[in-house]
């Protein structure tokens, strides 16, 4: 059995309590990491775009599936094409139909009001003020 008096440290091999090994010092040359932190491997290669990127992404799908989805996106657009177009179309046959068929029975209906209007403004310069107009409804005016 071995004492601790048969097992003397030498002053270098005594840890001190304010010196502590983060296990790097006591580790060989050959075993260290002497990688750079920044190195960039990048250099050397050129930058893709983002449609090079996407291009790239097209290989990884079977052929069928590409053409489905491509009959699929150019169907849509087709439709979403013709359906805004349509809209258009009955948005301006609308407006101009309004505008030839409603636009006349306006203005006639606004010409009769005004010739009532002036009907009724003659009617009372003629008769006075004291003439004791048509209230509406065979009421008089009594007095206060």
């Amino acid at each position: 059995m071995t004492t601790a008096e048969d097992l003397e440290l030498s002053d270098s091999d005594k840890v001190q309590p304010w010196s502590t090994d983060s296990g790097m010092e006591s580790m060989t040359d050959s075993n260290k990491d002497v990688t750079p932190m920044s190195e960039n491997f990048d250099d050397d290669e050129e930058d893709e775009t983002l449609g090079e990127r996407l291009w790239a992404l097209t290989e990884m799908f079977p052929d069928s599936l590409r053409n489905g989805t491509e009959k699929i996106v150019k169907t849509a657009g087709k439709v979403i094409l013709e359906t805004y177009l349509f809209a258009c179309t009955s948005t301006w046959y609308v407006s101009t139909t309004a505008a030839l068929l409603l636009m006349p029975v306006l203005f006639e209906t606004e010409r009769i009001q005004m010739e009532e209007a002036q009907k009724n403004h003659s009617k009372q310069l003629l008769l006075g003020p004291g003439s004791g107009g048509n209230l509406g409804g065979g009421t008089t005016m009594l007095p206060n």
